[in-house]
């Protein structure tokens, strides 16, 4: 190595040196700045491209599909992302039985609708002959014909002057005692439920009277310790109705601390 090839190398000091490395990695960043700003330009034209070609509906039991995606009014052949999903959601929500709602996009061509539904509990009758769907928050639904909702057990008796407005709660005491008996009957077990075909309001004496599904036995409920009554009325039941059958029983009644009477239709003289 002659002389002036060693002063060459030995000219290019570390200050050199660091400005060449900085002028590399900046060329790396430009270079990757401009992937990035090319791959977002792609996404933004490929989203721009989907369009909706099918709405997919989770949830439904007693509302259909088909009302679902009649609520959601998607304009037909929208952009999947052109699409305002919060306005969609109150759509749905225009339903009373509707009681969550969440809507997703699912590209590349397909928007999810998950509902939750409010279950109904009973009808609910009026004096004037109207029934409502009730669930057991109060809600009053519409009463729609629906196998989802059957063999429910129906609320009679309803104050006439109760105003009751679909999509609203409604707020009668008697009303609300007879949800708290049912939703009692329903936490103790699915045989004591269904064991209830009626609940008879009794405004002048502010109590409630249950029929059984089996011979339409009375069951004097009252107001009160719901829980504690539907168990001892299950348990009662079983031991003792289905063993003797009901047609000898002329009502039962649960309104006494810890014991259950029972009056019977007096036996016939041979």
């Amino acid at each position: 190595m002659n002389d002036d090839t060693e002063n060459e190398q030995l000219s290019t000091t570390p200050v050199e040196i660091k400005k060449a490395h900085g002028r590399n990695v900046y060329f790396v960043l430009v270079v990757f700045l401009a992937c990035c700003i090319f791959v977002l330009v792609m996404a933004i034209v490929w989203r721009s491209h989907l369009i909706t070609n099918a709405i997919v509906v989770r949830g439904e039991q007693i509302l259909t599909e088909k009302q679902v995606i009649e609520l959601a009014n998607v304009p037909a052949r929208v952009g999947l992302y052109d699409i305002d999903l919060t306005t969609i959601e109150q759509n749905v929500r225009r339903s009373a039985f509707v009681k969550n709602v969440i809507v997703k996009r699912d590209a590349p061509s397909a928007l999810r609708i998950m509902i939750e539904e409010r279950k109904p509990i009973a009808v609910l009758t009026t004096a004037n002959g109207n029934m409502f769907f009730i669930d057991d928050e109060g809600m009053v639904l519409p009463h729609l014909a629906t196998s989802a909702a059957f063999d429910l057990p129906v609320i009679t008796g309803a104050d006439s002057t109760e105003t009751l407005i679909v999509g609203q709660r409604a707020t009668d005491g008697d009303i609300l005692a007879a949800l708290d008996a049912l939703s009692a009957a329903r936490a103790v077990g699915s045989d004591v439920f269904h064991l209830i075909s009626e609940i008879r309001l009794r405004h002048g004496r502010h109590d409630l009277v249950l029929y059984s599904s089996d011979a339409g036995v009375p069951i004097i409920f009252g107001k009160g310790n719901a829980v504690k009554k539907m168990a001892e009325l299950d348990a009662f039941w079983k031991q003792v109705v289905v063993q003797q059958g009901p047609q000898n029983i002329r009502y039962i009644d649960l309104r006494f601390d810890d014991q259950i009477v029972v009056s019977s239709v007096p036996q016939k003289l041979s």
